[in-house]
């Protein structure tokens, strides 16, 4: 009996030394939380917070402080269940809860949010007039809900994307499946600005293996530094990469570097480039075209206001005096990250013009017209490819199906990732070269054109192509038969031409597209497709074109030319029309070739909506 009681007894203290541990635990937890918090240490406020906050929702302090980790964490869902139901909460605090509904496309809720913080906020807070643009921003996103870009966006996953910010994706010229990038790493030389920061970016390239992205590599020792590392461009013909190396992102100076293999060619110091770019007072985002023509973003005097962009031309041996590309493009607000399309007329960039804009950074796209020698009004790219996040550096790559971009939207793995957005049809800024080459040109093309009547004397003035110099190729579909007969008489006339092409020129590549009849849901169309492009791709080879070469590509029926089903009948031009495999030549810098797509004419009753 003794024992018993002595168990029972022990059982007792127990319970009670637990039970008086347990608070003082959590109260050293609270205590550690919030001071962690203060300090802007997140992750371990939220390992400390969590718990205290299980064992007491109705702490207003903590479930502000936990709700705001999350916030900072960019767990914006987790974020706005808490942060909604603090009672009182600071002015503050109603700002990111603004935000994170913003950041989720909550655009209505957002609205509410940031007029909920205005009505708190002293009319001299320092955050009104930001708050005001994005409510602009957020109305700007409600209103085009609706609208969408041609195009699917995928994360380009883990094994590129991190904690910290992945951006400046750049896609080699030389090889489709290669991507340079800067990235904020654990493993980057350099310490972090913060305990639980990330050391400053180091520039890497990763390519596609097996299906997927390969794990970044870091670029050669020679380059990486423990300061940051931001990619700018790679020149045309990809022997050169431009870079800026500094104490910040926005700070310091650009170097060249050639890709030198041989470690004895190599040296620490690297050459700068010679150009009017002032990265040490802040000029950023440095895009090159034809390694001729250099856009940027600068804060420089004399703009509208904010980061506007600037034109520079290298001609006879040196750059000229930046100019402002001016309105319709610059605003009062920031314009960075341009991007010239091959044609030299179609530009992209990103603004955070609360009219233009969704929320942050959002891309726009705008078009140079010869005829008037003006500006389209720059147009919002919509979603997927836009967010209530930032969206910057974005890029096409060589054929125009793709693009690359950064973007720290909602979903992601944490500050800035690469994306890549796949569109449903080439987009046709990248296909040629205008002439003159370039939109800055024009005027000087047209005044010359009018004295000389001489298209070739223009065109060696100003170093441009003339068309009476340049060879016309016109690239027509290969039709193939109902039973997936590709190498009928004509179209072995076609790809005679086109191997006889590409063994002329060996740096060109093609891309071959291969559409079928089948319903677009149906998964067999996209392997039906794909073999049709094999038989057009062993044709190409056994007249000794590389495979290197080729780049094959089936879509099945997604993008039909024509339609298939008439007045309730079967249309068997329509099916003709859509048994095809379109032909896309690259890589044509620098060679006298002009070409032209040669898609046939469909009548308006007969073209398929979803086609072109």
């Amino acid at each position: 009996m003794t024992h018993k009681w002595t168990l029972v007894g022990g059982l007792l203290l127990f319970l009670a030394l637990t039970g008086t541990a347990q608070p003082s635990r959590l109260k050293s937890l609270r205590k550690e939380g919030l001071e962690a918090y203060r300090q802007e240490r997140y992750p371990r406020a939220q390992d400390a917070l969590l718990p205290v906050f299980q064992a007491d929702p109705d702490d207003p302090e903590v479930r502000q402080a936990l709700g705001l980790t999350y916030f900072f964490t960019e767990q914006y869902e987790r974020a706005v269940k808490l942060l909604e139901a603090v009672a009182q909460p600071e002015v503050e605090t109603r700002f990111y809860l603004a935000r994170a509904l913003h950041f989720l496309h909550r655009f209505d809720e957002a609205i509410h949010a940031y007029k909920d913080f205005l009505r708190h906020a002293d009319e001299d807070h320092p955050w009104r007039a930001r708050v005001k643009d994005e409510i602009l921003r957020a109305a700007f996103g409600l209103a085009r809900s609706q609208e969408k870009a041609p195009a699917i966006v995928e994360n380009l996953g883990a094994a590129l994307n991190g904690p910290g910010d992945d951006f400046a994706p750049i896609p080699s010229p030389n090889f489709p499946d290669r991507l340079y990038f800067s990235s904020a790493r654990p493993q980057n030389i350099g310490e972090a600005a913060s305990p639980d920061g990330f050391p400053p970016a180091d520039l890497y390239t990763t390519q596609i293996q097996g299906g997927g992205w390969s794990a970044p590599q870091p670029l050669s020792p020679f380059l990486n530094t423990p300061q940051e590392e931001q990619l700018l461009d790679v020149s045309d013909d990809g022997s050169r990469l431009y870079f800026l190396r500094g104490p910040t992102r926005f700070s310091g100076f650009i170097y060249v570097d050639t890709f030198r293999a041989d470690l004895t060619e190599r040296t620490l110091a690297l050459p700068e480039f010679e150009g009017p770019l002032r990265p040490w007072e802040g000029d950023v985002s440095a895009f090159f075209f034809n390694d001729s023509i250099l856009l940027f973003s600068s804060r420089r005097p004399g703009g509208l206001g904010g980061l506007d962009l600037y034109l520079s031309v290298y001609s006879r041996g040196e750059w000229s005096e930046p100019e402002n590309l001016g309105a319709p493009i610059n605003t009062p607000y920031d314009e960075t990250s341009p991007f010239l399309a091959r044609d030299g007329r179609t530009l992209y960039f990103s603004t955070n013009h609360p009219r233009r804009s969704m929320g942050g950074f959002d891309v726009l796209r705008t078009v140079f017209i010869d005829r008037s020698e003006q500006w389209t009004t720059p147009r919002n790219l919509y979603q997927p490819i836009n967010s209530a996040g930032d969206e910057l550096h974005f890029r096409l790559d060589e054929n125009g199906t793709r693009a690359f971009f950064a973007s720290n939207r909602a979903g992601g793995f944490g500050g800035l990732d690469l994306y890549a957005a796949y569109f449903n049809a080439p987009q046709k800024e990248q296909e040629y070269y205008s002439i003159p080459l370039v939109f800055s040109q024009v005027p000087e093309y047209k005044l010359r054109l009018a004295e000389t009547g001489s298209l070739e004397q223009v065109a060696t003035d100003l170093e441009a192509p003339a068309s009476g110099g340049l060879i016309e190729v016109e690239l027509k579909p290969l039709f193939y038969e109902e039973d997936g007969t590709v190498l009928t008489p004509n179209n072995i006339a076609k790809l005679e031409a086109l191997a006889e092409l590409l063994l002329k020129y060996p740096q060109l590549k093609v891309l071959l597209t291969a559409h079928s009849n089948h319903p677009p849901e149906e998964n067999f169309g996209l392997f039906y497709s794909i073999k049709q492009a094999e038989q057009a791709a062993a044709f190409l080879m056994d007249k000794g074109v590389p495979p290197t070469a080729l780049f094959l590509k089936g879509v099945g029926g997604q993008y039909p030319l024509a339609r298939q089903v008439l007045d309730e009948r079967p249309n068997p031009i329509g099916r003709r029309l859509n048994r095809r495999i379109d032909l896309r030549v690259q890589n044509t810098k620098g060679l006298p070739l002009l070409l032209k797509q040669g898609l046939p004419e469909v009548s308006k009753a007969m073209e398929a909506r979803e086609g072109r």
